[in-house]
């Protein structure tokens, strides 16, 4: 809708600049929008990833547990789509992601990814970022021919699966306005308090 595209144009300039100063390993995606679920449902997500003009569709349901992301249109950068990991558990690729210093998907994540790249042409995508009660994790395949999103047993293995990863995630929108607020806070409460200091007392004296 027009309110998530404006969101996204709002940030081009900020996302492209700080892309261009990052590293980007070769063979990594630059950077990628994400609409969060709190935006626009999983149903509706999935329907904009398409393979051979089928349509991908929802079986996962609301069920799972996202790791903490921004609540309004973001950015991830550096993403890598899963390769990496290929054959890996959920658990195991989640350990390895981490100890490399990068950040698990989730399952909106892993629905940018197919949504903007041929992912599922090349393997299927574990989203470890989202959780499937306590042993699951949230996955995008093609069954089929048709792009599905469901859910596997965290310590379950497969040649064709990978688990996507990202170096960062930002909101450069909410970036700004945190920062308006902290140096509002620190203005006004912090440049209150500076009037009680000692050195300061003096000028309420007399």
């Amino acid at each position: 809708s027009a309110h998530l595209v404006d969101a996204f144009k709002n940030q081009r300039d900020d996302v492209i600049s700080y892309a261009s100063k990052l590293v980007i390993e070769e063979g990594h995606i630059p950077f990628l929008p994400v609409i969060p679920v709190s935006h626009l449902s999983l149903n509706d997500q999935m329907k904009l990833v398409e393979y051979d003009g089928e349509k991908g569709v929802n079986y996962l349901g609301d069920n799972f547990n996202d790791t903490p992301v921004p609540n309004s249109p973001y950015f991830i950068f550096d993403v890598e789509n899963g390769k990496e990991t290929l054959g890996k558990t959920p658990d195991e690729a989640g350990t390895i992601i981490k100890r490399d210093g990068r950040d698990v998907l989730t399952t909106a994540e892993v629905i940018a990814l197919a949504i903007h790249t041929d992912v599922l042409s090349r393997h299927n995508v574990f989203a470890v970022g989202s959780r499937h009660g306590g042993d699951g994790v949230a996955g995008l395949w093609l069954h089929g021919g048709e792009p599905k999103l469901y859910w596997d047993w965290a310590n379950d293995s497969d040649a064709r699966w990978g688990a996507a990863s990202c170096g960062v995630e930002w909101n450069f929108e909410a970036w700004k306005l945190d920062f308006l607020f902290f140096y509002l806070w620190f203005y006004f409460f912090a440049g209150e308090i500076s009037l009680f200091m000692p050195e300061n007392r003096d000028r309420f004296n007399g």
